[in-house]
């Protein structure tokens, strides 16, 4: 199977993967709204908002080096086990000790809550490491299947324990439990982790070097979970907590643009990482990276053509202050995604140091314009600060990867195309029945034409 047919097939095998659990997860929050009083709801949604603090912290973000050493040892056993032996190993120890101090800390709990809150932490790491030793391995379908498994039990297990057994806070973290434990069964027992796994496969050396890798990307999950929260609180603080929800709803619509991101992100890295010892990586790179640019933009364009329909399908109450907002975040989202198969390319080459350089500066350019403007133009300034954050890291990426890869971009396309899609936003912006109509029109004309070679290339490999 060629790169580009393997980079496809892996797409939709993560898109599924990823998409249909979120779907899944939608029916969640009514249930655990209805059934958990506030205390227990907020207590809940704090420990979820943790996860994505404390898992880079307490395991250095060791499982995505093992991803991408792991993919170029694939038809070596006996590398296999050294570096699954010792991510797990490190893994196990750092978030013992780190879950440990989590115990104490949280005093104030009861003991039982407490060993459920600890479980809880414990097992989501160890289920992030089997997904990424999975990925590694090459394995997407069973990565897809272990987290549609884990989002279909967390949903059957929170409708018993809340609606049924009115279990509250300890049976929610109860449902998540048993979910990720069958989750992690399901992932060790198909790819056999247990033939890779003891300790004299344990090496010191293989374990700094998966640090020296990983270590850069701690600041870089921080900085996106850093850059998720600023914004809100900003906001709040100028603004009061009613804007908030506001800005709020304005990204649900863009969000739907980040599930295909995601998707693609994982497939772009596994394919980009096998890819950069080929002889022709350069044009293959390029080449991308102009398909990409293309999908998204056209996909872009179509998704703020739908934005007046879609807000008045998805968006109930009185938050007609959030719809001028959506256009901006759907750019916003666009940038980020360029920006994220470029740091595709870093994760290739094993250049992490540069994606925390990259993440970290455009985070502090959004906190930054978002201080300064947010009392000036009010929920503007964060919408467009992040989008000023994202413009800059995929500009200075575009520049920077090319100190490494001699990747060519055709920059007379990409201005013409970003600026139809600018003159799409200021048509939305207005909100006109007729003008919605036309936009819509323009922006099916436009995407089909922009994508028509891949379009025809995709008919002409589905009539084979």
């Amino acid at each position: 199977m060629g790169r580009g047919a393997t980079f496809v097939k892996n797409f939709f095998i993560l898109c599924v993967g990823m998409v249909l659990p979120k779907f899944l997860r939608l029916f969640t929050i009514p249930i655990m709204t209805a059934c958990l009083s506030k205390y227990e709801f907020g207590t809940f949604d704090l420990l979820s908002v943790s996860t994505t603090l404390i898992l880079p912290i307490a395991t250095c973000q060791i499982q995505s080096a093992g991803f991408r050493f792991l993919v170029e040892v694939r038809d070596n056993t006996e590398k296999k086990q050294k570096i699954i032996s010792s991510i797990l190993f490190f893994t196990f120890v750092t978030s013992l000790i780190a879950l440990l101090i989590l115990f104490f800390l949280l005093y104030k709990f009861s003991l039982l809550l407490r060993l459920f809150i600890v479980l809880f932490f414990l097992l989501d790491i160890f289920l992030f490491s089997f997904q990424q030793i999975a990925r590694g391995l090459g394995s997407n379908k069973c990565y897809s299947i272990s987290v549609i498994v884990s989002a279909s039990l967390e949903l059957v297990l929170l409708i018993l324990m809340l609606k049924v057994l009115d279990a509250g806070l300890m049976g929610c973290l109860f449902s998540i439990i048993i979910a990720n434990v069958c989750s992690s069964l399901i992932l060790y027992l198909y790819l056999k982790i247990y033939q890779y796994t003891n300790l004299r496969f344990v090496k010191k050396s293989i374990i700094k070097e998966l640090i020296e890798y990983s270590w850069p990307l701690i600041p870089n999950s921080l900085s996106s979970w850093f850059v998720k929260l600023s914004n809100r609180f900003i906001i709040a603080l100028f603004m009061g907590i009613e804007a908030n929800a506001i800005y709020a709803v304005a990204n649900k619509i863009p969000n739907i643009f980040g599930l295909v991101q995601g998707s693609f992100t994982m497939a772009w890295q596994e394919n980009a990482s096998i890819a950069s010892k080929d002889s022709d990586s350069n044009d293959y790179y390029s080449r991308m990276f102009a398909y990409n640019y293309r999908c998204l933009i056209g996909l872009l364009a179509l998704l703020i053509s739908f934005t007046p329909w879609l807000f008045k399908l998805l968006i109930k109450g009185t938050y007609e202050e959030s719809y001028p907002q959506i256009s901006i975040l759907f750019v916003g989202v666009f940038l980020s995604c360029v920006s994220s198969f470029l740091g595709g390319l870093y994760v290739a080459y094993k250049r992490t140091k540069q994606i925390a350089i990259t993440t970290i500066v455009s985070a502090i350019i959004n906190v930054v314009l978002c201080v300064l403007f947010t009392p000036i133009i009010g929920l503007y300034a964060s919408s467009y600060s992040l989008c000023i954050s994202h413009l800059f890291l995929s500009i200075y990426r575009m520049i920077d990867v090319r100190r490494f890869i001699n990747i060519n971009y055709n920059y007379k396309e990409m201005g013409l195309l970003f600026l139809v899609v600018m003159v799409l936003c200021s048509i939305c912006y207005f909100h006109n029945q007729y003008l919605d109509y036309l936009n819509l029109l323009i922006s099916i004309f436009f995407a089909s034409y922009v994508n028509r070679i891949l379009i025809k290339d995709v008919i002409k490999k589905l009539k084979k």
